[in-house]
């Protein structure tokens, strides 16, 4: 799913009801883009919510990616969604250990991003 930046997640939770697993995950392309537009927004936060079965198809160049990513300061939180989550390589892809999250089940995801985005609101995102 792409979708513009907001912080309105009502008009992101029809998005997020639409998703549904297939194919591989360009998740290093994914991380690149994202961080590019984050990149743009001089003078805010940036931070990357990363939903995913942490399954790259390169591994390697996702990490790299993410890694430079935080270099130039992105908050990468990662969540990961399903039963086959490589959590190991989540936690090391995610800003903090803290950063990383797990839903198990769907109807657990607007749990979590219900706490994710009161976390943020809370006055947090200029300490990390």
């Amino acid at each position: 799913i792409r979708k513009g930046l907001t912080n309105d997640f009502h008009s992101l939770k029809p998005e997020i009801e639409k998703l549904t697993g297939h194919g591989g995950t360009p998740m290093a392309e994914a991380i690149s883009l994202a961080d590019t537009h984050l990149l743009k927004n001089q003078g805010r936060a940036n931070i990357m919510i990363l939903l995913t079965d942490g399954q790259p198809n390169n591994p390697t160049s996702t990490e790299q990616a993410a890694n430079s990513a935080k270099t130039r300061g992105v908050r990468i939180i990662t969540i990961g969604v399903g039963s086959d989550v490589d959590s190991a390589f989540l936690k090391r892809i995610a800003s903090t250990q803290e950063d990383y999250h797990f839903v198990g089940e769907s109807f657990e995801l607007s749990r979590t991003l219900i706490n994710i985005a009161t976390e943020l609101s809370g006055g947090l995102i200029g300490r990390r």
